[in-house]
């Protein structure tokens, strides 16, 4: 990065030409590409998807915040247990359910941009060519992660409880592995290795799978959608399976035993909103150009159903403890195999209504250009944060006060280490790979313009994939 950026400089200083790759890891052609921010408005952009995937970044940060506190020593921990019956704590409680916004934008993203590469290339895919673009795509910031967790946080951690902080992200020389290879989600150890990677192990192994999908799509149309609601409902079964065999009753994540690698993080138990979002990334792609009319007492009802939807699926919970203590067995089925699809289908309606201009203040709010650096930061937020987080708890020295000013606190300041972070991560791993991984497979150029839509034919929602075609 020193090198490279003294190169730039040089070359701006006496004028020169610069050699195009020289520039790969220059701090002020990356650091360009990562702030800048373009008002360019297209129907082949879906604008909306980058305000929504900040949001879900920033829910998924504050339920990180909020359970990490659980493994520090609190000195009210009695308090701490009492905001449980408090609905207002549901919103990071259950804000894992974020995830599903980027299964969601990960399957529409897919036929968004694959059908269009079909259409291209007559229904041709090269599947090996894609899987190994998207490993290198995935892996750099990844591995960086990995480090982290694995050695530097090792250095860091030197509180009286280090060892709680670290066992929640138990790397050793063990289990390291089946990160990198994207199979952690399967692969069930004593401890878990960087805990947070296991949504890139779902997208990776879908978007392995994808052509299966795509080209009988494309081939068939709307005739293969049978299959994908059969995959669908198969899915949700198998959430719904688990949590009868096992006999689940909590319906909030992480209380009820062996839920992480039985139904949280396996492919085929979430996949039903990633083929939701696919199955509607198709309706969008074949109906880009179409001008819809639908009335505005409907569109009332959509919005009212799709609110209340995210609204019961975040505060619902609330209620059942409140009222019994505990869920039935089946209510707990019927959450865990229905939330995931239902948050989706939410989604769904908010993607359309913002894409076809029914969106309102909400497609200007979720739309705004000045979600697209942080937008870009996403990828590096989502992979850092849990790290910095826990590093935050392990050098703590003394007994904590929890409150929720407190809990304010804690969220956003690491939320500003996260940033610093998560810049230096994007322009050290994650754009100097994009861009050699281009040279090397000489797939596209680089263009000035920021708000181009995602450049690999399946890209990772969470990931700044929009500086380039």
């Amino acid at each position: 990065m020193i090198l490279s950026s003294s190169y730039e400089f040089y070359t701006k200083c006496y004028q020169k030409n610069p050699i195009a790759i020289l520039l790969t890891f220059s701090i002020f052609t990356n650091g360009r590409r990562l702030f800048s921010i373009s008002t360019n408005k297209s129907r082949n952009n879906i604008d909306c998807l980058t305000g929504i995937r900040v949001l879900s970044t920033f829910l998924i940060m504050n339920h990180h915040s909020y359970t990490n506190i659980h493994g520090s020593p609190i000195i009210n921990k009695q308090d701490h247990i009492d905001r449980l019956y408090n609905p207002g704590v549901y919103l990071a409680l259950n804000g894992s359910i974020a995830v599903d916004s980027f299964l969601f934008m990960g399957g529409l993203l897919v036929a968004w941009i694959g059908f269009r590469e079909l259409d291209k290339t007559s229904g041709k895919i090269n599947p090996l060519m894609n899987i190994i673009h998207r490993y290198l795509r995935l892996t750099p910031v990844l591995g960086a992660g990995l480090l982290m967790a694995y050695s530097v946080n090792r250095i860091l951690y030197t509180g009286p409880v280090m060892d709680v902080q670290l066992n929640k992200n138990g790397c050793d020389s063990t289990n390291w592995w089946p990160v990198l290879l994207y199979i952690q989600n399967y692969y069930v150890q004593n401890t878990r290795c960087y805990e947070e990677s296991w949504y890139l192990a779902i997208d990776f192994q879908l978007y392995a799978l994808s052509p299966i999908l795509l080209i009988p799509m494309w081939k068939w149309g709307h005739k293969f959608t049978p299959i994908l609601l059969v995959a669908a409902l198969a899915s949700i079964a198998s959430a719904m399976a688990v949590c009868f065999s096992e006999g689940y009753v909590a319906l909030t994540f992480g209380k009820n035993p062996h839920e992480w690698e039985k139904v949280y993080t396996p492919t085929h138990t979430r996949c039903s909103t990633w083929l939701l979002g696919l199955a509607f990334g198709y309706f969008l792609h074949t109906n880009r150009q179409t001008n819809f009319h639908i009335p505005r007492v409907f569109q009332f009802i959509a919005w009212l159903l799709s609110f209340f939807t995210l609204t019961a699926i975040l505060f619902g919970p609330y209620f059942s403890l409140s009222a019994y203590g505990q869920a039935t067995v089946f209510e707990a089925a019927m959450y865990e195999g229905l939330k995931h699809i239902s948050w989706g289908l939410a989604h769904a309606w908010i993607t359309f209504a913002c894409y076809y201009g029914y969106g309102g203040f909400i497609d200007t709010f979720l739309s705004h250009p000045f979600w697209q650096p942080l937008g870009r930061l996403t990828y590096a937020i989502y992979m850092m944060h849990i790290s910095i987080q826990q590093m935050h708890f392990g050098m703590i020295r003394t007994q904590i006060y929890f409150s929720v000013y407190n809990q304010f606190l804690y969220f956003w300041s690491g939320f500003g280490i996260t940033i610093f972070v998560a810049i230096y991560v994007t322009l050290a791993f994650e754009s100097p790979i994009l861009v050699l991984e281009k040279f090397i497979f000489g797939r596209r150029k680089p263009v000035k313009n920021l708000n181009t839509e995602p450049n690999t034919v399946v890209p990772l929602s969470i990931l700044n994939d929009q500086a380039y075609k």
